[in-house]
């Protein structure tokens, strides 16, 4: 219940909820227009990528929202005023189904329509695709999986609607009910959102049996033994999952275990996952732990952080035995959900390559990060805002710095240092890098420079570098990864 608080006579008055319809909100003109503009009034951060989206086969039903959560899943979004009376969820289920089939390039291609037809700007599908890679955070993230999450978001569901998105929450269909309640206090409108389903208790619940089922499945569930479960698979690719396991089951400290729709490696030391197998009609999927580097590589995110490495050939095969071979400094004795923990909101990790467009001494003396040479390289520095906290690593050498973020990112002929109480260009004050200026006039090519205050730093013969800690080929991106950034901060001495 919502009230009204006087603060001088210090009562509350109650304020009756309204109704979309009573204050003649619609849809599609209203409702519709809060999600696009502020994805997070459905209770999380979420990247629209379409909507009203008309492209399925042989059907003229339209798609209310599609977007993409920070988990790189697609979310399709039923928006009612009411569910009352309606068949929102096997709506919603329905596009889910044509949804199901949507690569990362298809999404990318909607996304840049998307964006073209709301006027916010033109983009080309690679640029949008980076788009996408940039809000989930983990620059791998190569492919979406074929099980899209549905959000019905309305002000009433009836008992019918609930009890069925139960009962498919049962069979590990992602499906959330959010109330949307408005209200009207004079002449502004206030809405309230809060998550019907799943409550947190429950969601926490279906976790722990998800994980209990696979784990602990009946006998006459699972196959007989790992032959057969191998027999399971396609001819095509029966040779590389016989190629896999032999490779598993000769190492040192592995044990086996067959269940009903995997086989999983742990060690037998500390019984820490190894990884586990699933098959398809056509492909292995290998699980590999969220510090494993994927670059090249498709992938499926799994909700425990780990992602599940899609193999069809033996060049595939041999990069995931070479990651399979690494100890990583992790080690995973139970599947925790999220296990890369969720961004805080406010740390980067950030590749620092030293060479003749930027130096370490440089950095220090001026405080800046810097990318560029190519939109590749200093596009993500337009993540790094003000407040930011970023970690700084020199690729092949180790972790030199902690800084905060002062200013965004601009072209290194637009960027002024202090030199004897005088503020100057930095290509005209004395620095180390002898082509920092190559490509200056050119906005694609040019180096790109972010203004930052340090914290802690490192000369370079000093770096830190500990084993299963976090590298990346981008210049920026989000750092999640939990012992990386719990042993920079003890290592430099800082508080959280």
């Amino acid at each position: 219940m919502l009230f009204s608080i006087d603060p001088e006579t210090k009562t509350a008055t109650s304020v009756a909820a309204a109704t979309f319809s009573g204050l003649s909100l619609r849809e599609r003109y209203d409702i519709q227009e809060w999600v696009l503009k502020t994805p997070s009034l459905l209770g999380e951060d979420l990247l629209v990528v379409s909507t009203e989206f008309a492209g399925f086969d042989r059907t003229a039903e339209r798609l209310d929202v599609l977007a993409v959560d920070r988990n790189g899943k697609l979310v399709v979004i039923e928006l009612k005023r009411t569910a009352i009376g309606t068949a929102a969820e096997l709506q919603a289920i329905r596009y889910a189904a044509f949804c199901s089939t949507f690569s990362l390039e298809d999404v990318s291609e909607l996304l840049g329509r998307y964006l073209q037809m709301r006027g916010e700007e033109q983009i080309t599908p690679g640029e949008a695709r980076a788009r996408i890679v940039d809000f989930v955070g983990n620059p791998s993230f190569q492919a979406l999986d074929d099980k899209p999450r549905i959000i019905l978001a309305a002000q009433e569901f009836p008992p019918e609607i609930t009890a069925t998105v139960m009962w498919l929450r049962s069979f590990q269909v992602d499906v959330s009910c959010i109330r949307l309640t408005p209200y009207s206090l004079g002449d502004r409108l206030v809405l309230d959102s809060s998550v019907l389903i799943p409550l947190a208790e429950a969601q926490a619940f279906l976790i722990r049996r998800a994980r209990k089922d696979v784990e602990q499945a009946a006998p006459e569930d699972a196959p007989a033994n790992a032959d057969t479960f191998i027999e399971r698979a396609d001819h095509g690719i029966r040779g590389l999952v016989q190629r896999l396991r032999a490779w598993l089951v000769t190492r040192a400290d592995i044990r086996e275990g067959v269940f009903k729709t995997l086989i999983s490696y742990r060690a037998v030391s500390d019984n820490a996952w190894v990884t586990w197998i699933e098959l398809t009609r056509r492909e292995i999927r290998v699980a590999l732990p969220p510090e494993a580097d994927l670059v090249g590589l498709d992938f499926i995110p799994t909700q425990y952080g780990w992602n599940k490495v899609v193999v069809r050939n033996d060049n595939e095969l041999d990069r995931v035995i070479e990651l399979l071979s690494i100890e990583y400094g992790v080690r995973y004795t139970t599947l925790k959900l999220h296990e890369a923990e969720p961004w805080n909101g406010r740390d980067f990790y950030v590749s620092f390559g030293v060479g003749a467009h930027r130096t370490w001494e440089d950095a220090l003396r001026y405080e800046f990060i810097s990318a560029g040479q190519g939109r590749w390289y200093s596009r993500t520095l337009e993540t790094l805002e003000p407040g930011h906290r970023i970690f700084v690593n020199i690729p092949q050498t180790g972790y030199v710095g902690v800084g905060i973020v002062k200013e965004r990112a601009v072209p290194v002929g637009e960027f002024q240092v202090e030199v004897d109480g005088v503020s100057v260009p930095i290509l005209a004050a004395n620095h180390n890098a002898p082509n920092m200026d190559e490509n200056a006039n050119d906005m694609e090519k040019s180096e790109y420079l972010v203004r930052v205050e340090w914290i802690a730093t490192l000369p370079v013969r000093d770096a830190y570098w500990e084993k299963g800690m976090f590298a990346n080929q981008n210049s920026v991106c989000r750092l999640t990864h939990t012992f990386t950034r719990e042993s920079l901060l003890q290592h430099f001495g800082l508080p959280d």
